[in-house]
């Protein structure tokens, strides 16, 4: 069976051994006319009887939160029709404020603005990162009913009107990301961040799923949305392509409650821990330089793997990087060329976890043609074809392999089919 996965603007080819059984995620439909289709969710949001127009004319500022991380396609998408609101309800340029994320442990650079706005954007609009290291910038709300201190940024909480953005994703630890953990993560203090990662130890990890709704982070999370009294959101997930398949705009209990009863009925994670090898990338190429999309990718590949299940990752993040990678040799050397070493404390160990055993094949062929070869001193390696790692992970194997496809990387949609 002959693949062609993204990479770059060709792509990278391979052929599937005879001997396997190919999985593969499925395939859902995008809605037709996107902006419309926001108008619409706007128009009827969850838990309102309310539009947006309506609560927005009684306030006199908003704050919009947008994801660092969303492609600027996909944000302007969902920024142009709320922004459209906000000033038919009575809003000036100057009443808003959108406010860009900034996950811990990465810094928001200013130079990102120019790539998720336009001038003409940034000229108009009164366009801010938030700093999760900057203590000046946070508010204490509170705490939750479990003890968790509640660290705003302070001009989330002093606007009249408070909107949270995002795409929804498969994330390495809380099962699914949203707004919700923008909220939490994407605005907040490093305190806040602390205590909910410390609720999520290996001996728990399966109570810290976002989706589960009875869950300890579901449960903070409710808490958290309660006290910064977050009036509306609006979540999308999306294709590799960037097309919208799901919209979710209003209340945000009412929005929690719906992405999770929508991918409840799609059916969960079918494949989890059954793949022999699984062969992932980024998605795309806006993410394919992206430290944190390759990231989480590898992650999310490393669930769907049997224990000693090898990965085969393909991505160019390490082309500039060839004196640097001889020195990677295990996971934590591999977190180490991350940067992530500057992670709140438990952080570290949660990502690590994360990969689990086995072993991660790194392919571009920008790496040469350095034979595989396995060792026990090592368990990341990298090399120049597909092939050449597919029968590197095939070694030592009996029977038929169970390989899984993942060409969408994070943008794989939790429902999988055979």
């Amino acid at each position: 069976m002959d693949i062609l996965f993204p990479y770059r603007e060709s792509g990278i080819p391979f052929r599937i051994p005879k001997n396997a059984q190919v999985f593969h995620p499925a395939v859902l439909t995008p809605v037709d006319r996107t902006y419309t289709a926001i108008i619409k969710t706007l128009l009827r949001p969850l838990g309102y009887k309310q539009t947006l127009f309506d609560i927005a004319k009684k306030c006199k500022s908003g704050c919009v939160v947008v994801d660092a991380y969303s492609s600027p396609i996909t944000n302007r998408q969902i920024l142009n029709p709320i922004i459209k609101t906000l000033h038919a309800a009575g809003m000036s340029h100057d009443d808003i404020i959108i406010l860009v994320t900034s996950e811990y442990p990465s810094e928001f650079s200013q130079e990102l603005f120019q790539s998720i706005f336009d001038q003409e954007f940034l000229r108009r609009y009164n366009v801010q990162a938030h700093d999760v290291f900057d203590q000046a910038q946070h508010e204490f709300i509170g705490k939750t009913s479990s003890g968790t201190p509640v660290h705003l940024d302070s001009r989330l909480q002093r606007a009249d009107l408070k909107i949270i953005t995002g795409g929804i994703y498969p994330h390495y630890l809380f099962g699914c990301a949203g707004a919700p953990l923008l909220l939490a993560f994407g605005v907040s203090g490093p305190e806040t961040i602390q205590a909910l990662y410390d609720l999520a130890g290996p001996e728990n990890l399966d109570d810290f799923q976002l989706l589960n709704q009875k869950s300890k982070l579901s449960l903070e999370l409710f808490d958290m949305l309660k006290l910064a009294e977050l009036d509306f959101i609006v979540n999308i997930s999306i294709d590799s392509a960037f097309r919208f398949v799901d919209i979710f705009s209003g209340k945000p209990a009412s929005v929690i409650h719906e992405i999770a009863d929508r991918h409840a009925a799609r059916g969960y994670s079918i494949l989890e821990g059954k793949a022999d090898i699984a062969i992932s990338c980024a998605g795309n190429s806006h993410c394919e330089m992206s430290w944190y999309h390759n990231l989480m990718s590898v992650c999310l590949a490393r669930s769907f793997l049997k224990t000693g299940g090898t990965l085969i990752y393909i991505t160019p993040l390490f082309d500039q990087a060839n004196a640097q990678i001889t020195g990677i040799r295990d996971k934590s050397d591999l977190i180490d060329f991350f940067s992530l070493n500057k992670m709140i404390h438990s952080t570290r160990a949660k990502i690590f976890s994360c990969m689990d055993e086995g072993a991660i094949v790194f392919v571009s062929p920008e790496l040469g043609h350095a034979k595989l070869k396995k060792r026990s001193d090592r368990d990341v390696f990298f090399c120049s074809s597909v092939d050449s790692a597919l029968t590197f992970a095939a070694k030592g194997g009996t029977g038929t392999p169970n390989i899984l496809l993942l060409p969408d990387g994070l943008f794989t949609h939790l429902g999988l089919s055979s």
